[in-house]
């Protein structure tokens, strides 16, 4: 026969056309010694394992400049392609007399897809070799006899490859066919949090045919307790296509073990969306304890990707009171104040140290009330430094307010409660109070009641004199 057809092509893109016919195949120069054979994987993984099996053999004769070629099935593969059931390879090739006679380009393309997502090679033949690449450069396979080779990669992706005379040292690049994650707040308004906040979390997973050993980590913060409830994926069925295992690691707070036959139903890209939540514990208290959030997830056998960190934050302002006029500004003890979240009820705070009080969590021991010292400024942490909303304004309000409920004594209680408004920058925020003496009023043996008595008393024996003047004079007269 001189119909020429193309013997297969590999599961992800054709590397090597070759002309075929019942038992010969001529379009390649002849070399003028054989050459050796090898098959090179550009771009591989570092540290996964990548597996060659010799699927069909190749024997060769010249014809002058060129060289007929004849493939037959390899032993390790022959129960498999003498299977004419839909789990053999029968159904894909055409075996007269042992050899190859007729393949279509369609069905060498369905060949490679079918053994690798029915893992043929797995369990049914011994791979040939097995490399872990060292590094992302290339792994190279080298060979004494030519054929029709399978690579398969441990992050599922496959090839076929064939090593002719002809073309003796073909190579295929490592598809870019890694998982990708993307992570982010579900709220966006929930990047400036207070303790006591609950934050919802959304991860975006784009997951690969031949997807293999999928495993999701998540790493929160000491600030950060998960809600172990609020974790779902997409549309799959929990403890059947995944597992969580909540019980927290040494790299993770929990994972999600995706089931491998599950992964195993992915033809093509698909989108894996993961949800869950956290609350914002009592250890968020001040901008050491980031509430930096990551997210990573292994594949194949040692691989792995990570999303970009989240990150929310808390808040935190500096109450100082002082004598009004007092340069130095040296704080006053004996002011009590209560803090306001928009409602009329004080909020609850755990006292941290003699300076130092955070929103307190429901349950927790608290007071509502916040007491200076003369040591230092008052520090209060925890708190959502966003605005509110108010209806009929543009701007947004500031959402606490500080209210003086008792003022050291020889000062002015305060009358009108100070709103917290923020530092924009981010720097710290100080709420400074000056607080002016009280005025002494007039009583019994004051100065103003002195010079009253006084006068008077001038003016009373003024008028006496005038009077006993004026009696002595009539009675004279």
């Amino acid at each position: 026969m001189k119909t020429k057809k193309r013997l297969l092509s590999t599961a992800l893109s054709i590397l090597s056309a070759v002309t075929i016919s019942a038992f010969s195949f001529s379009s390649f120069t002849a070399y003028a010694e054989d050459p050796t054979y090898s098959i090179t994987v550009m771009n591989p993984l570092i540290g996964e394992k990548y597996n060659v099996y010799k699927v069909f053999d190749l024997t060769y004769s010249e014809n002058g400049k060129k060289y007929n070629y004849a493939y037959t099935v390899s032993d390790e593969w022959k129960s498999f392609f003498n299977d004419t059931s839909d789990k053999g390879g029968a159904q894909f090739i055409t075996v007269t007399g042992g050899n190859v006679t007729d393949i279509t380009d369609k069905n060498a393309a369905a060949l490679a897809e079918f053994i690798m997502a029915n893992k043929i090679y797995s369990g049914k033949t011994k791979a040939d070799e097995e490399i872990t690449a060292v590094s992302g450069s290339s792994v190279k396979f080298e060979f004494a006899d030519p054929g029709y080779y399978l690579v398969v990669s441990s992050v599922g992706n496959c090839a076929m490859l064939d090593t002719t005379p002809g073309e003796p040292d073909p190579q295929w690049g490592e598809k870019n066919k890694q998982p990708t994650l993307k992570k982010k707040l579900a709220s966006a308004d929930t990047d400036n949090v207070a303790i006591g906040d609950t934050i919802a979390y959304s991860v975006d997973i784009k997951a690969q045919k031949g997807a293999k050993n999928y495993v999701f980590m998540d790493t929160m913060p000491k600030g950060l307790t998960l809600v172990p409830d609020s974790i779902t994926v997409s549309d799959l069925t929990a403890n059947t296509d995944y597992t969580v295992d909540t019980a927290s690691g040494t790299n993770y707070t929990f994972r999600i073990i995706f089931d491998q036959d599950y992964l195993d139903t992915i033809t093509e890209e698909k989108n894996i969306t993961i949800k869950y939540s956290a609350t914002v514990n009592g250890d968020a208290y001040d901008k050491n304890s980031s509430l930096t959030n990551k997210a990573t997830m292994t594949f194949g056998d040692q691989s792995s990707v990570t999303a970009s960190s989240v990150t929310s934050e808390t808040s935190e302002f500096q109450l100082l009171k002082y004598k009004n006029g007092d340069e130095a500004k040296k704080p006053l003890a004996g002011a009590k104040f209560q803090l306001y979240d928009g409602g009329n009820t004080p909020v609850d705070l755990v006292k941290l140290s003699g300076t130092e009080y955070r929103l307190a969590l429901s349950g927790e021991t608290a007071t509502q009330d916040i007491v200076t010292v003369e040591s230092d400024a008052i520090t209060i942490y925890g708190l959502d430094c966003d605005g509110v909303k108010v209806e009929g304004q543009t701007a947004l309000a500031p959402r606490y307010t500080l209210k003086e409920i008792a003022a050291p004594k020889g000062y002015n209680l305060l009358v009108d409660p100070v709103e917290i408004e923020f530092s924009a920058d981010g720097s710290e925020t100080v709420i400074e109070i000056p607080n002016s003496a009280g005025t002494e009023l007039p009583e019994t043996g004051g100065k103003g009641t002195a010079i009253l008595l006084t006068v008077g008393g001038v003016l009373f024996v003024g008028l006496g004199v005038v009077l006993v003047t004026k009696k002595r004079l009539y009675n004279e007269g």
